[in-house]
């Protein structure tokens, strides 16, 4: 099952925050907190078309990979 981590060191800045902050520094850890704040969204639309967990599951990893 696909997992979602909400471990968000940078909940406090918006997401154009964390843009300007990603293209200033770079770094994963911005740009994965970015990533996680979408992650269930794009996953739930995936579920809803897709109508198969592990397909779903694929696929969310294919878009936001």
């Amino acid at each position: 099952m696909l997992k979602f981590f909400k471990s968000e060191p940078f909940k406090h800045l918006t997401d154009e925050e964390l843009l300007a902050r990603y293209r200033q520094r770079g770094g994963n850890r911005v740009l994965n907190a970015l990533i996680d704040r979408y992650l269930h969204i794009v996953y739930g639309a995936a579920l809803q078309y897709l109508k198969n967990q592990a397909d779903a599951e694929d696929a969310t990893m294919e878009i936001m990979g």
